[in-house]
């Protein structure tokens, strides 16, 4: 049986050539927001709560071994993000996603650390490719204090 599952990019995963090349099945589908969170740099990109805020990114329909693909990418055996599912705006509709976020530990040891420059080029070029508005062109995801 095949399954596809709906998987929302917030970083480097909205360019479509990165995106592509990790995951040769993944398919457009299309963009969203998530409402209550912001985009924070962590040496790579994360999300947390935060009421009043909105992140915005892609969705991708992707196959089982895709995922398994994202998973081993985001290092989720090595402990540095985590796979959740959220509820995501697309238009006037809501979806039912899964995406990664770091672990408490991978935080603790990333808080503060700015992206790279080729992350943040990568995410800026992925963002603007779908029309998102482009915070990794400026320090607007920087966690201050």
């Amino acid at each position: 049986m095949f399954k596809e599952d709906l998987y929302w990019s917030y970083g480097s995963n909205c360019y479509g050539a990165r995106m592509l090349a990790r995951c040769p099945g993944a398919r457009l589908f299309s963009t969203a927001v998530l409402r209550d969170y912001r985009l924070v740099e962590r040496l790579y990109a994360d999300i947390e709560e935060a009421p009043g805020n909105a992140v915005y990114g892609v969705l991708w329909r992707i196959s089982d071994e895709d995922r398994h693909r994202l998973d081993r990418c985001e290092g989720v055996a090595k402990g540095i993000y985590t796979r959740d599912t959220f509820c995501v705006q697309c238009g006037q509709r809501f979806y039912r996603v899964f995406t990664y976020v770091m672990t408490p530990e991978a935080r603790r040891q990333r808080d503060g650390i700015s992206y790279p420059e080729e992350y943040r080029r990568i995410c800026s070029s992925g963002v603007r490719q779908h029309g998102l508005p482009d915070v990794f062109g400026t320090s607007a995801a920087r966690r201050i204090g």
